[in-house]
C-alpha cells in the first residue's frame, strides 16, 4: 500500500509538470525588411531570441519548422536564406529573377526551394545555393507560366510535394510535382483553371487539397478544392463542386491571410479587422466547434491580418497591416490576449510572414530523432527524456490488465 501513494504521489507531481508547456520561438518578418525572433509567450525585449533589418522591402516568405531555415523574397529580386535565431547570419542569398520583384517564396517537404515573381516566372532552386537548380531536379528550374498583363504570380506547396502556383490578378491556378514544374502530377486533371475573381490568399490542407481566397472588398469568398481536380470539392467534404465562388467567410473585407492547424482546421483573416476558424470540410460551418469557446472575433484587428499562424501550443499569432501582432488562443479567438500585442512596424507597414519554430539548434531536433525510429525505452510521451513525466504516465495504469482471458481485468 505504501508503495502504490508513493507511485500516486510521484505520478500527480509530474502530471503537474506536463502541464507547463514549452513555447514556440516565433519568427515574425516585416515588409520594411526587419526580422525578430520572440518567445511565443514574450513579444518584449526579454523574450527576444534575434533581430536583423535588411535594410530593404520584404515581399514574401517561407519557414521550415524542421531545419529552422527562413527564407526571404525581396522586392529587389534578392533572395536570402538565415536561421530563426541567427536572422543577421546570411546561409545563401542572389538574384534569381532578373530583379523583378519576388511575390512568392515556399519550400518543399524535402526543404528545396520554389520563388515566383512579378512577371509570371517560377524557379526551382537549392536550399544550400539559393543560385543553383536543387540536386536531381527535372529541368527546366526557370519557367515562366504566364505574361502579357498583370503576370502577377506567387506559390505554395502540400506535404505531398505539389506545388500550386497562384496569378493572382489574372485567376488562375497551376498544379505541379514538386520536382519537375513543368509536369502535372500522374493521374490529375483540371490542373489548370481559371477563376471568377482575383485570388487574394492561398493555402494547401494535410492532404494536399488546395484552399483559394478569392475576390475584393464585399464579395471575398474561401473554396476548397481538391489538388488532383481543381473542378472538384475533395470526397466527403460539404458544398458544391459547381460553386467556383465558394463560401463567403464574413460579411465583407478582403481575405489576405490563412493558415491551418495540423488537422485542418482553417484561420481567415480580412482586412475589416476580422478572424475566423472553420473546419476545411466545411467552411460554411459558423457553429461553435467541440472545445472551442468562440470561433471569430470582428472588429479588433485594426487594418486586418496581412499573416497567420499556428503555433504547437495552439496559440494564434495574428500580424496585421500596421505592424501589429496579437497572440490569442485557437479555441477562443475572440477571448483575451495571451501577451499584450505588440507594434513592429513604423509608418503602418505590414507582416509579410510569422512561422513558429519549435527548432533549437543545429544537431537535429527531438521531433526529428522520434521521427528517425530513435526513441529511448521508457519515454512514453516522446519527448527524450525518461523522466517523472514518463513515470507518471506509466503509473496511470499501474496495477490495471487487459487480458481477455481474465474476467477481473478491465479490456
Amino acid at each position: 500500500m505504501k508503495v502504490r501513494r508513493i507511485v500516486a504521489a510521484i505520478a500527480i507531481m509530474a502530471l503537474m509538470l506536463c502541464g507547463i508547456a514549452v513555447a514556440d520561438d516565433v519568427t515574425i518578418v516585416a515588409g520594411n525588411g526587419w526580422l525578430y525572433t520572440f518567445d511565443e509567450n514574450d513579444l518584449t525585449i526579454t523574450g527576444l531570441v534575434s533581430q536583423y533589418d535588411f535594410g530593404k522591402g520584404i515581399n514574401s516568405a517561407a519557414g521550415n519548422r524542421a531545419t529552422g531555415d527562413i527564407v526571404l523574397g525581396f522586392n529587389d529580386g534578392t533572395t536570402a536564406v538565415v536561421k530563426y535565431n541567427k536572422l543577421g547570419t546570411i546561409l545563401t542569398s542572389g538574384t534569381i529573377s532578373g530583379g523583378s520583384a519576388i511575390l512568392g517564396t515556399a519550400i518543399r517537404p524535402n526543404g528545396e526551394l520554389y520563388f515566383a515573381n512579378t512577371e509570371g516566372w517560377a524557379y526551382a532552386r537549392d536550399n544550400n545555393d539559393i543560385t543553383a537548380v536543387p540536386p536531381g531536379y527535372t529541368p527546366p528550374a526557370a519557367l515562366q507560366l504566364i505574361s502579357g498583363a498583370s503576370p502577377y504570380l506567387s506559390v505554395t506547396t502540400s506535404p505531398q510535394d505539389k506545388v500550386v502556383f497562384i496569378a493572382t490578378d489574372r485567376f488562375e491556378t497551376w498544379i505541379r510535382q514538386g520536382n519537375d514544374m513543368n509536369s502535372v502530377p500522374p493521374g490529375y486533371v483540371n490542373d489548370h483553371i481559371v477563376w471568377g475573381s482575383y485570388l487574394t490568399a492561398w493555402q494547401t490542407t494535410s492532404t494536399g487539397d488546395v484552399v483559394i481566397a478569392s475576390g475584393l472588398t464585399g464579395n471575398a469568398k474561401v473554396f476548397i478544392r481538391d489538388d488532383a481536380n481543381m473542378a472538384a470539392l475533395p470526397t466527403g467534404y460539404a458544398g458544391s463542386p459547381g460553386d467556383v465562388s465558394g463560401v463567403q467567410v464574413g460579411t465583407d473585407g478582403r481575405i489576405k491571410a490563412m493558415a491551418r492547424t495540423a488537422d485542418d482546421m482553417l484561420i481567415i483573416g480580412n482586412d475589416h479587422a476580422n478572424v475566423y476558424v472553420r473546419p476545411a470540410s466545411n467552411l460554411a460551418n459558423t457553429s461553435l466547434l467541440p472545445g472551442y469557446v468562440s470561433n471569430e472575433v470582428t472588429g479588433q484587428f485594426i487594418w486586418g491580418p496581412s499573416a497567420l499562424a499556428v503555433t504547437s501550443n495552439n496559440n494564434v499569432i495574428i500580424g496585421c497591416h500596421e505592424g501589429r501582432v496579437f497572440v490569442r488562443s485557437l479555441f477562443d479567438i475572440a477571448g483575451d490576449d495571451i501577451v499584450p500585442p505588440s507594434d513592429f512596424t513604423a509608418g503602418d507597414i505590414g507582416i509579410v510572414g510569422i512561422f513558429p519554430m519549435p527548432y533549437t539548434g543545429g544537431e537535429p531536433t527531438c521531433e526529428q530523432k522520434i521521427s528517425m525510429g530513435n526513441v529511448l525505452t521508457g519515454d512514453f510521451n516522446r519527448d527524450c527524456y525518461v523522466d517523472f513525466k514518463d513515470i507518471a504516465i506509466f503509473a496511470l495504469d499501474w496495477t490495471k490488465c487487459n487480458d481477455p482471458e481474465n474476467e477481473d481485468c478491465v479490456w
